[in-house]
This record gives C-alpha cells, structure tokens and sequence, in this order.
C-alpha cells in the first residue's frame, strides 16, 4: 500500500509541474523590411502587460529573429521599434492554452526620409547602450566594418588603450572573447591579433561592464566578438589586403572560407601582416646619491602570421561536437640605440648601448567541445577540452661603447620559454517557469619554463655569467565552480552570481633553488539588479568582484637589460589584485546613458623603482596597500540624418595607499572626452572623425601625463556591397605620446615617450562565393584569462 501510495504522489508532483509549466507560452517571429523584404537585424521589440505590469525587451539577431521565453498566458500589447522605419504596434496579442506558440513575421514601413536617402548603413546606431552592456553594431559604421577590430573595440565610450593594453572606463582588466567564449589571445598579442581580425567578419561588439559569475574571475570587463552569421548552405571566402605608411611602409593580406552543408560546417583562414615602427623616449631618474639619464631610439619590425582551421558536426538538432584548430607564427627584430649618462658628485660616466634582436613565437592552441539542448525550455549542456602551447625563442646582441677610455663591452643572451596550459570546463543552463538557473566547473592547469643563457665576450670566447643566467619554471592550478540566478518579476529583472576559485602555484627559481607555494582562495559575488520603468526610462544597480592574476612575466625573476645603468625584473612575491565594484546606471531612450561608479582594489599592482648595487636602477611591480576609484560617465547620442554623433565624459577620482606606510602615496582627479561623428551619403560614402582628450591621471605609483588623439576615415562601399576600399590617417596631428611622472621612496623617474603614432593605411576588402553560407558557430575554448597572462 505505501508504494502504491508514493507512485500515486509522484505521479501528483509530476503531473502538477507539468501544468505549471504549460501555463507559459512563447512569442516569436522575425523583422522584415515591407518593401525590400530583407531581414532588419538589431531591432528592438517591447512588450507589456497590464494584468500583472510585467514589460520585457529583446533585440533581433542577424537573422531578423527575436523570441520571448516562458511568457505567461494573457493578452500583450507589442511595440516594435527600427531606427529609419514607422513603429509596429500590436495591442492585442493573446497567449492561451491553445496558442502556446504565436510565430508571426513583422513588416516595418520605411519613413519617407528612408525612402529618399536610401542609406542602408545608417538604420541601426553604431552605439546601443542598456544597462548590462554596450553593443556596437559594425555594419552600421562602413569605416569601421573597413578596418580592423581592434580599432572597432576603441570606438566604445568609455574605451581607451593604456601601456598597449585595452583599458574600460580606466579601471583595466579587459577580457577578449569570440562568440561569448574566451579567444585564445595572449596579452602582449592581442592587440597584434586584433589588428589583423577585419571587422567585415563580425556582426556586433558587446561590451559588458559588469559580467555575471559563470565568466573567469578575471572578467573585470568583457568584450565580446559576435561574429556574423550568414543563412544558407554553400561556399565563400574573403579577402582582405592593405598597404600603409607612417615613418616605414606597412602591408596585410588575408583569406578566409567557409563551407556549410546539412551534416557539417567547415572554416578556416590565413593572415599575414608585416609592419615596422619606430619608437623614442627620454628618461631622467634622481636618485639617493646619484642621477641617471636615457636617451633610446628603436625600430622594430614585424611579420605576424595567423591561422585557424575548425569544424562542427550536427549530430541531431539538439547535439553538436566539433574542434577547433588557431594560433600564430611570429618573427620579429629589433634595433635599439641607447645612450646613458650617469652623473655622481658632478662626475659623468656615459655609455652608447646598441643592441641587435631577433625573436620568433608560435601558439598553437587546440578545442575540442561537445554541445547539447536536452528540450524546448532551454535545458542544455556544453563541454570544452582545451590545450594551448605558447613557445617563445629570443636572441639579443649588446655592444657597449664607454666615452671614458674604457674598452667596448660585448653581452648576448638567450631567452627560450615554452609553456603550457590545460583546461577543462562544463556548463549546463536550467530554465524553470519563473526563473533561470546556470552551474558550471572548470579546472586548468599552467606550466610556464623559462631559461635565460646570458654570456660575455671575453679574450674571443663567450663565457657565462652565472649572476645572470636563470632558469625558472611556475606552475599554477586553478579549480573554479559558478552559480547563476536569473528572474523577470514584472518590471524587475534580478540576476545573482557566486564564482569560487581555488589556486595554487608553485615558483621554483632552480638556478638559487628558490622555492615557492602559493594556496589561496576566493569568491567572487555578483549582484545585478534592473528596473524598467517604460521603454524609454531604464534603471540599473551592479555589484561584482573579481580578481586580477598577474600576467606571468611580472613573477619571472629575470632580468631585461636595457643598458649598464638601468634593467628591469619580475618580482616573484607580487599578489594578484582583488576589485570590488558598484555601479548605478540610468539610459534615456538611447539618447542619454549615465554611470556612476565606485571600484576598490587590494594589492594594486604598481610599477616600481628600487636603487640597486653599483649605481643601478631596477624597475619591477609591486603591489600597493589598496587605490579606489569614484567614477561618473555620461554618454550623449544622436542620428540627425546622415549624420550620427556619439560624445562621451567620464570624469573622477582616484587615489592609492602604500602598503608599507599605510600613507596616501598618489592621487588625481581624473577625466576623458571623447567625441565621434559618422556621415553616411549616397552612393556608399561614409566619412568618419573620431577624437579622445584624457587628462593627466595617477597610476598606482605613477602618473600619465595628458593625451589627445584624432583619426579620420573615407569609405566607399563597391559592387553592391560585395567589396569596399577605405582610406584612413590615425593620430592627424601626432600628438598621442603620453609622460610617464614616477616618485615614490627616494626615486624620481620622468619618462617622455614619442613614439611614431601617425599612419595613413588604405585598405580593400572583397567577399565572393555563395554570400549566404551559415558562418562558424560559437567557439568553446576556455583558456583566455591563462593566455593573456602570457608574457615575452
């Protein structure tokens, strides 16, 4: 009797969810141009309902396509919206028990300006913000859909470049991704690589300020590359290819394919980019009982070889597993001459310091995934097997000429490093009737070894030096699990995360058998909470922390010569940073966006200066006790015609704390301008200026001094938008050459930079084959926030 009983109850529980679930619907369909019948892509679709004022949004895909999930049983009133088009508005949509599923195809009419102008690209804006990221729409800007993606990604308010690295809202850590998942790119390549990434091949970039708790820890910032997916079965390739001047000529080329077909879909491409630049800065340093001061003048050139091979296998409409081939090949040279004068008690000794290099780096990296939906709520499931290789081989040559009749110096060295990543990961969504839930694990394991052979020409024969000479090997382990919570409560959207990471390393400087563990452990909450008050008024409230994990050359203990006086080396005792970070948020109907923000960070990493033996010195990282940063930026939009207008503020202030002294080492209030304009005629022509001033701004222990740069663009769509040619100049007036000020325990550094920074690149892009074929899907490699850490 109690078996038949306990099935009876199970049966109950069952058949009783089963309703619940039923009681929820969709509405789906697809956007679509009334005259042309073309897909509209980047539409946004508004619902509400009065019985319970629930209001929800969605934008359509590159498809035409949008989809409200889990929508309850009601009447809806819809308001579809496209920029150059009359509103749609539907005020009696009804979802009952017979019409679960309302699919329904939306016609919008051209206004009358859109019927004269005819000017495709400028529909839908460059820049949409909300609350949770900004997008960038590539095809509504032809300069930028003419160039690269890295220039795209600058194009966001709030983003700039900083020491050659990607920097949001100037508080760092930037993570790549490719279609939602990490890209493989190491940090001192990934402006190389996406340099050479054409931003033809990609749909939008997203930016997310504050991502949820299933990325890396390491995610301060998120910028996402959504590549473009085409429909149809068949063959087409791509082909890229530009010439560029500044100082040196310049020149890329490139090719890509894509093959589809019922049971596969097959990708690939090759890029080759050589360029060369020169380089200049001056450097005075003051310290106890003596100066130092470094005039160097570089040129460097490089030949950067890319390529990725992969395929996807459709084994049913639910399952997909596939690999992923990419990476790079490498070669660069360098040429530096480097004169040093050191001054003690009036009394000067200088030195001429020329120095030959030659480098070459390889990185492949392999991605095995499989992906599965268990049915139509959305259960699924996705599992990623990652390896990467990063191989690095280094050769210098010094020549040291003395002004005291001192007989010239000969050093070379040799720098080999090969490291390895491994990594595992599992991620499953679960949708329920009310609510979304999202698990995941991951677990990767680093190996980096490095060996440096220094030697010294002495009586024709090169001898070792053993002060010099190093070999060290770090080992990193981490272990990761996630929890996600999402749910719709009428006009609230809540989202709560919890990321706990595990880590343990290991640093073994074998050359002095130093040995060093390291066990720690964090999680790392995030809160976002959005109130949509109306379509046009949009109110958010962010919380996340995260962690920044140094890159790996910052703990390699070797030394990097620059000349007799001055080098500089890792420091195996740094701590990674910890942030903590909130921020409100408020968007006025795409026309106005403000952020206020606040971000703490213990154990800032610093540049630092240290006086070393026989009047030498030394720059490495540290850390600092903590820096805080208060933060308010407010982006302006408008599209008067032809003509779109972007002008973005963010103003502040920041301060950072010794961990020594526990004393106020820095501070500055900090503020940046950025202003961009798009105008799009007929015939295909775009002309584009876009201008950025930041402000004189503390740095940890640093500060960086005012920076203003403008770049101009023509573009000229050709063959029905089968090819294109455009012209830019970055940096008209060659002014983006930031000071670098350091002063702090004794020392003071100033550092002038003039780097070449003006370039006239003219580039031509062309797509032939079947323009239809569905493109590569979303790639699975889970291993970028370990790349990037990845130092030369």
């Amino acid at each position: 009797m109690r078996k038949i009983k306990g099935k009876l109850i199970l049966i109950a529980v069952l058949f009783a969810n089963t309703v619940v679930v039923a009681q929820t619907g969709k509405i789906a369909g697809t956007i679509k141009d009334s005259v042309s019948k073309k897909v509209l892509a980047n539409a946004t679709i508004f619902i509400s309902s009065n019985q319970d004022n629930f209001q929800a949004s969605e934008n359509s895909d590159s498809l035409g396509q949008f989809q409200f999930k889990r929508i309850k049983y009601g009447s809806y009133r819809m308001k579809v919206s496209f920029v150059g088009y009359a509103d749609f508005i539907d005020k009696q949509i009804s979802i009952s028990q017979n019409d679960s599923l309302s699919v329904r195809q939306i016609l919008l009419r051209p206004t009358e300006a859109q019927k004269k102008d005819v000017v495709v690209n400028s529909k839908v804006p460059f820049i949409q913000q909300t609350p949770d990221k900004i997008t960038l729409n590539i095809a509504s800007s032809p300069i930028a859909a003419g160039g690269n993606v890295y220039d795209a990604i600058l194009r966001t308010p709030g983003m700039a470049e900083q020491n050659g690295q990607l920097n949001f809202r100037m508080l760092g850590s930037v993570e790549v991704l490719i279609n939602g998942r990490p890209s493989t790119l190491p940090a001192d390549h990934i402006k190389d690589v996406l340099l050479n990434m054409q931003a033809s091949k990609v749909e939008k970039i997203e930016v997310l300020p504050n991502p949820s708790a299933k990325y890396n820890g390491t995610a301060g910032t998120i910028v996402n590359i959504i590549l473009i997916k085409n429909q149809d079965y068949g063959t087409n390739y791509t082909f890229t290819g530009g010439i560029g001047t500044g100082k040196y000529l310049t020149g890329n080329t490139g090719l890509d394919f894509n093959y589809r077909n019922q049971y596969m879909n097959v990708y690939g491409g090759y890029n080759f980019e050589h360029n060369k630049q020169y380089y200049k800065d001056v450097t005075n340093s003051i310290l106890k009982n003596y100066s130092i001061t470094s005039d160097e003048t570089a040129t460097r050139s490089r030949k950067n070889n890319t390529y990725n091979l992969g395929t996807d296998f459709y084994l049913n409409k639910q399952s997909t597993i596939g690999f992923m081939i990419n990476g790079y090949y490498n070669l660069r040279a360098r040429n530096v001459s480097d004169n040093s004068v050191l001054r003690i008690n009036k009394t000067d000794s200088s030195s001429s310091v020329i120095t030959s290099g030659k480098a070459k780096f390889s990185s492949p990296a392999v991605n095995v995934y499989y992906q599965t939906k268990f049915d139509s709520l959305g259960n699924s499931l996705s599992i990623n097997l990652d390896y990467f290789n990063y191989n690095q081989h280094w050769t210098d040559n010094f020549i040291t000429t003395y002004f005291d009749d001192i007989p010239p110096t000969y050093m070379r060295d040799q720098s080999p490093s090969n490291n390895n990543v491994y990594a595992v990961s599992a991620d499953f969504t679960h949708p329920t009737k009310e609510n979304t839930w999202e698990f995941g694990i991951r677990s990767s394991y680093t190996k980096t070894d490095n060996n440096i052979l220094w030697q010294n020409l002495t009586n024709d024969e090169w001898v070792t030096d053993i002060k010099k000479t190093n070999y060290f090997i770090y080992k990193e382990n981490i272990n990761a699990a996630y929890i996600n919570y999402s749910r719709q409560i009428k006009k609230v959207r809540l989202q709560l995360g919890l990321r706990a990471e595990q880590t343990n390393t290991t640093g073994n400087l074998i050359t002095t058998k130093d040995k060093r563990d390291n066990h720690y452990f964090n999680l790392f909450p995030t809160v976002n909470l959005m109130y949509m008050r109306n379509q046009k008024n949009i109110f958010s409230l962010a919380y996340k922390g995260s962690i920044y994990r140094f890159d790996y050359n910052y703990v390699n203990p070797f030394i990097v010569y620059q000349n007799q006086y001055t080098y500089s080396q890792g420091n195996p005792d740094i701590q990674p940073m910890l942030f903590n970070k909130i921020s409100l948020n408020y968007i006025y109907n795409q026309i106005l966006s403000v952020n206020l923000g606040y971000t703490h960070v213990k154990h800032m990493i610093s540049l630092e200066y240290m006086q070393g033996e026989n009047n030498t010195l030394i720059q490495t990282y540290g850390n600092l006790n903590y820096g805080n940063y208060y933060t308010l930026n407010i982006t302006l939009q408008k599209q008067l015609g032809i003509w779109q207008a972007v002008l973005s503020g963010l103003g502040g202030y920041a301060h950072y704390v010794n961990s020594k002294a526990a004393s106020l080492i820095n501070n500055s209030f900090m503020g940046r301008l950025q202003w961009q304009n798009n105008f799009n005629f007929k015939g295909g022509w775009s002309i584009e200026e876009n201008s950025a001033y930041s402000a004189p701004i503390a740095s940890g222990s640093a500060k960086i001094g005012a920076l203003f740069n403008t770049g101009i663009g023509v573009s000229k769509t050709l063959w029905k938008g089968d090819g294109s040619i455009k012209l830019s100049v970055s940096d008209v007036f060659n002014t983006a050459k930031p000071d670098i000020r350091y002063k702090n325990v004794g020392i003071i550094t100033n550092t002038d930079i003039n780097n070449e920074t003006r370039f006239v690149n003219l580039t031509f892009k062309y797509k032939f084959g079947n323009k239809h074929v569905k493109d590569k899907k979303a790639r699975k490699s889970g291993v970028s926030d370990l790349l990037n850490r990845m130092g030369n």
